[in-house]
């Protein structure tokens, strides 16, 4: 049984942002935007891919995954909350991991 992946507004613009200042033409783009498709699938299908970070201030999952797309090689991460009582993951944050390329 999978969950149903929710992208708040806000979470929809940090991921097309991101696929817009990292990857360049619309092949790079397309290919993006389906990578970090296909992983936000995989959470969807099993939440528990995620890692909670340790600390004090947070508990939400971390779901961190690789994106190959022509030369580039990224790192990004979800953050998000499984709601098991509707059957919903909601992605709240997105975002690269790692130093930003001059």
């Amino acid at each position: 049984m999978g969950y149903e992946l929710v992208l708040p507004p806000d979470t929809q613009s940090e991921i097309a942002d991101f696929i817009l200042n990292e990857f360049v033409g619309e092949a790079e783009q397309l290919a993006a935007a389906n990578a970090i498709q296909l992983e936000l699938d995989k959470l969807s299908a099993n939440p528990k891919l995620g890692t909670s970070p340790p600390g004090p201030f947070e508990g939400r999952p971390i779901y961190r995954f690789t994106i190959n797309v022509g030369s580039k090689r990224l790192t990004a991460q979800a953050t998000y909350k499984v709601h098991t009582e509707d059957g919903l993951i909601v992605v709240i944050g997105f975002g690269r991991v790692g130093p930003v390329a001059l």
